[in-house]
Formats: structure tokens, sequence, C-alpha cells
């Protein structure tokens, strides 16, 4: 493990050459002691918010929608490490991904045809796309698109199921690149949640990695 200092570089395209020494000194084949890489290198961590509009500003909390949530936890604050841009996920074109790294979809049911279609090919060129579920909803037909425009081998059911008492987390949660960086914080982060109200996932019939699970071993992401 390495820490490479980008702080130089702003938006350009960095080389980096690693080299390592045998234990011996020199081998037989020395080209293979070297690897060099070409990295793009950014400021900023892009990020399409594909949220319905809102209009003025946040007045309660118990009101804020998920998008508007979502921006305060990725950018508290007026100068960060994320750019967020929001898009009408009922518009979503190639345009609006064209130089984002992750995008955050909290309206999956709003999606257009050529909105699925954009986000196909996101992911497929190696873009992070989030989706969460419409609190309001009880019937999700959307997942049924998830699963056929995405090509996942998985399903995930169209009805909610309400846990009155709420489901708690798993003291002990999956080793996942995605959190890793928050792996040793994240039993005390999580020891809080209550979740209310789930589209359970058929994880029998995937091999996808979890990232986070509930205590009956169930997975919320």
């Amino acid at each position: 493990v390495f820490v490479v200092d980008f702080k130089a570089t702003r938006d350009l395209a960095a080389g980096l050459t690693a080299t390592v020494e045998p234990a011996g000194g020199t081998d037989a084949l020395a080209a293979d002691n070297r690897a060099h890489v070409v990295v793009e290198v950014r400021d900023r961590v892009r990020i399409a918010m594909v949220s319905p509009p809102t209009f003025g500003r946040a007045g309660l909390i118990e009101t804020l929608s998920p998008g508007q949530w979502i921006r305060r936890a990725l950018a508290p604050g007026e100068r960060g490490a994320m750019e967020i841009v929001d898009v009408d996920p009922s518009s979503l074109d190639e345009v609006d991904l064209r130089s984002v790294d992750v995008a955050f979809i909290t309206r999956p049911d709003r999606l257009s045809d050529d909105g699925w279609r954009v986000l196909n090919d996101f992911v497929r060129r190696g873009g992070l796309a989030v989706f969460t579920p419409p609190a309001e909803l009880n019937v999700h037909p959307w997942t049924d698109r998830l699963r056929t425009e995405l090509e996942l081998p998985w399903r995930i059911e169209l009805e909610v199921v309400d846990h009155a008492a709420g489901l708690m987390l798993a003291d002990e949660q999956p080793s996942s690149e995605l959190l890793r960086l928050l792996a040793n914080e994240l039993g005390p982060l999580t020891r809080s949640i209550r979740v209310h109200r789930v589209l359970p996932i058929d994880a029998a019939a995937t091999q996808a990695r979890r990232v986070l699970e509930f205590a009956d071993g169930s997975p919320l992401m």
C-alpha cells in the first residue's frame, strides 16, 4: 500500500512508475521489476444527483427529500472533494453523465427508456450507480427494469415488506472495498439505524458482493 500526492496535478493525466528490487539482487528478468501506468487525476469527485428538482430552501429536516439528504451527507460545506450536479430523472441523457464518476438515482421509477440506456452505458464504462427505492411507493415495477436493463442475475421483489419494530444492522459487516475507509467505524455508525420498509432481494440467486447486511443476514446494500 502506498500513497501518491496528486496535489500538484489538477485534472491531468499522471504517470506512475512502480519499481521493486529482488531480495537477492539483480534477477534474470529485470523487465518485470518495473510497472508503469497512466491514471486520470481530478481534484474532485463528480457526482450526478438524479433526483426530482426541489425549489427554494429546505425547511424542516423531516421534509428533506432523499436527494437533499444525500447531498448534505456528501457535501456538508461550501468547499469539499465532491462536485454535485442535479439531474432530473425524466430527462437523463448522455451529456449529463459524460464527465461524472458517480450517479445517485433516488427516483428510478421516473427514468425514461433513454435514461435506462444511458445508465447501462455509464456502468459498463466503469461508473458507480447507486439506486435508492422511492419511500412513498408500495409497489416498485422499476425493479424489473433495473434487472433487465443492467442485466443483473438477481431479482428484487416488487412489493415492500414492512417491519414495525425495525430491522437492525449486523454488528459485523462484510469486508467491502466501497466502505474500506470506514471499516473501523461501521459499528458505531450503524448501531442506531432502524429500517422499517424493505424491498427484499433474492440473495440466493446472486453472487454479488454485499456491502451492508441486516442482523438476520439479509442484504441492505
